[in-house]
């Protein structure tokens, strides 16, 4: 009986192939400018410890094989960053900031044994979205649809929010640590709801990018779960396609997708879109795609398990194309790696207090 389950979806997943459609040539558009950062949270990176950064760093490529750790209940709907270092005799390409699926951490391992055999540092930073979503429903208990709307968007907001400014700490952390990272450049790479919540980080200003490559993510966190083939697996009998909820929902948003779209249009943004995806419907994919401008976009002729189950064939070669065209000198973060390198900085902020 198992061997006919694998059989049947190693079936599935053959028959979703299919070919990698490159686009037309095309040059990287100007990395953004950066909001000013707050000089207390530069003088704080560095001096956080393990449990501020939630981090786990491991040295070598063998990403399958990592444990992270865990986290109690109290802690359970924190963000979850790990730092993956390559090899100390591999040179070192720069930061790629990874965000990955909705299982978490361990959404992405050949994406990241690709990074770090070609000597990126990766940032990994996967946040509980799902957990967070489902924990707010239940607080809200049987208030109003359109209140239970309002909240779920504040609580999407909220997430990206955390992960952004947590992003940035781990950046001024890493190049502490590591100052030979210096005047290289930062990729951002968002898998499937990592380029959902993606997009929001990268319009946020703060976090640094000299090219982001969204990877089969959707454009509406309700368009993808209201119409995904894995809806009640991921968030069970939410009220996702009440007009009421919806309605809510879109008031109180800022950091979805199609809403922080307009802010990227001249960023340095790739797609690669599946066109047969069920999973994050191949429609919600375009809407996202027309909602950045129609960026350069790479078509998978496949479903979303066998691109990401290829994603050695499919997902790296496409980094791997974006990251020739940045080139080996970065630009978007210098000015704050410089920060985080000079002596500490000045600043009446308390040093103790919470960061955003």
């Amino acid at each position: 009986m198992k061997r006919t389950m694998l059989g049947a979806i190693a079936l599935a997943i053959m028959s979703a192939c299919g070919t990698l459609h490159r686009p037309a040539q095309f040059e990287l558009a100007t990395p953004m400018q950066l909001k000013a950062i707050e000089p207390v949270l530069v003088n704080r990176a560095g001096q956080l410890s393990p449990t501020e950064m939630s981090s786990f760093v491991v040295t070598g490529c063998d990403v399958l094989d990592l444990h992270y750790g865990s986290f109690d209940a109290s802690a359970q709907h924190r963000c979850q960053f790990a730092i993956v270092e390559p090899k100390k005799d591999v040179a070192v390409r720069g930061v790629c900031v990874l965000l990955p699926g909705i299982i978490g951490l361990h959404s992405s391992p050949s994406t990241a044994r690709a990074l770090c055999d070609d000597g990126w540092h990766v940032l990994i930073v996967a946040p509980p979205l799902v957990k967070c979503v489902l924990e707010t429903m239940r607080t809200c208990g049987s208030a109003p649809l359109r209140e239970r709307g309002v909240a779920v968007a504040k609580e999407f907001d909220r997430v990206v929010d955390a992960m952004s400014y947590g992003t940035t700490m781990h950046l001024l952390t890493m190049v502490k640590q590591s100052p030979q990272l210096s005047g290289k450049p930062v990729l951002l790479v968002g898998e499937s709801m990592g380029a959902l919540v993606g997009v929001g980080l990268a319009a946020s200003g703060v976090v640094p990018f000299d090219a982001a490559l969204f990877v089969a993510g959707g454009g509406s966190l309700l368009d993808v779960v209201g119409s995904s083939s894995i809806r009640r697996l991921a968030f069970g009998d939410l009220p996702i396609n009440d007009p009421e909820f919806r309605a809510g929902f879109a008031a109180a948003v800022t950091s979805e997708p199609l809403m922080a779209a307009e802010t990227l249009r001249s960023a340095p943004i790739v797609l690669l879109t599946a066109r047969d995806d069920i999973i994050v419907p191949a429609q919600t994919q375009d809407a996202l795609w027309m909602a950045l401008g129609q960026p350069p976009r790479y078509i998978y002729d496949g479903g979303h398990i066998s691109l990401f189950v290829g994603a050695s064939i499919t997902v790296v070669p496409v980094i791997r194309e974006i990251a020739e065209k940045v080139g080996t000198k970065g630009v978007a973060a210098n000015a704050l790696f410089a920060m985080a390198l000079a002596p500490k900085i000045e600043s009446a902020a308390d040093p103790a207090s919470p960061l955003p």
